[in-house]
C-alpha cells in the first residue's frame, strides 16, 4: 500500500557533549558550563538548585542506558503544509506479553502523531501478536521544524 514502508535496523549513535537534565530535557554541555561558572558560592548554588531554561524546539527524550534495537522510518521529503503516514507492522517475538506507550509530548512537539498511542498485552509465543502502527508527520503545523530532522524515541515497554 502507497505510503506503507518497512522499518529499516540503523546504526546506534551517541551524542557527543549533550546531557539529560532531571525532566528529561537535552542541553549541550556549553550550556551547562555557562551555569556552572558562576562567580560567588550563593550565585553557583542557585544556578545549581535551578532547572536550566528548556530550549525552544522540539523536546528531545531522555535517551535509556542500554538499548536493544534501533529502527528508522524514513518519511522522504515532506513540504510544510502537507502531511505524510508511514505505517509498518510490529510484531512481538518475545516469550510474554508486552505492554508499550509512546510519549505524545515528544510526538507532538515534533509535529508527529502515533496510531495506536499505545498498545495493552500484545501477546508474545506462542500467538506472537503483530499490529499495524502508522506515524504521521504533520508539517502544516506550525510548530515543526524545518530542513532534516532525526528524532531517537525510545518506546516505554512493560511487562515484556
Amino acid at each position: 500500500a502507497e505510503g506503507t514502508d518497512a522499518a529499516q535496523p540503523a546504526d546506534e549513535s551517541l551524542q557527543a557533549g549533550v546531557t539529560p537534565s532531571a525532566d528529561g530535557a537535552q542541553f549541550s554541555s556549553t550550556a551547562q558550563s555557562k551555569a556552572a561558572a558562576a562567580p560567588t558560592k550563593k550565585k553557583a548554588a542557585a544556578a545549581a538548585a535551578a532547572p536550566e531554561p528548556r530550549k525552544k524546539g522540539p523536546i528531545q527524550p531522555r535517551l535509556p542506558a542500554l538499548v536493544a534495537a534501533t529502527y528508522v522510518v524514513d518519511f522522504g521529503c515532506v513540504s510544510t503544509g502537507t502531511a505524510r503516514r508511514r505505517a509498518f507492522k510490529l510484531t512481538n517475538a518475545g516469550g510474554a506479553a508486552v505492554t508499550l506507550r509512546f510519549d505524545k509530548a515528544v510526538l507532538e512537539s515534533w509535529g508527529l502523531k502515533a496510531e495506536p498511542e499505545a498498545l495493552q498485552k500484545l501477546p508474545g509465543a506462542p500467538q506472537h501478536g503483530c499490529v499495524e502502527v502508522a506515524f504521521t508527520l504533520q508539517a502544516a503545523k506550525p510548530n515543526v521544524p524545518t530542513g532534516p530532522m532525526e528524532l531517537r524515541l525510545p518506546v516505554d515497554v512493560k511487562d515484556g
